[in-house]
């Protein structure tokens, strides 16, 4: 009276776990992230044009704003964001525009 099904023929296939390494280094990253994170060049660097680009015209854009209080929120903002994604590089699970970890 079980319920289960144990087909005792099944050629299931092993789970292969394969893992795309890129060949950004992940050195470099960091040191980008580092010192120039809040203007996104780690994530030139690592092809995330978009979000790299983003960055860059941010902060461009919250440097003419310092004369206000919100140009200096955006830079705090960028920064912090520049900050998450170092730990990330460091930790290793910061990935390039392909998906592929840092080597």
């Amino acid at each position: 009276m079980d319920n289960y099904n144990t087909n005792q023929n099944s050629t299931q296939q092993p789970y292969q776990n394969t893992i795309a390494i890129s060949d950004k280094s992940k050195a470099v990253a960091a040191v980008l992230a580092f010192f120039l994170g809040c203007f996104g060049a780690h994530r030139l660097y690592t092809g995330k044009i978009g979000s790299g680009v983003t960055m860059l015209i941010l902060m461009i854009v919250s440097i003419f704003l310092a004369g206000f209080i919100i140009g200096f929120f955006m830079i705090g903002a960028l920064w912090i964001v520049a900050i998450i994604d170092f730990i990330m590089i460091l930790v290793g699970s910061f990935k390039d525009a392909n998906g592929a970890v840092l080597k």
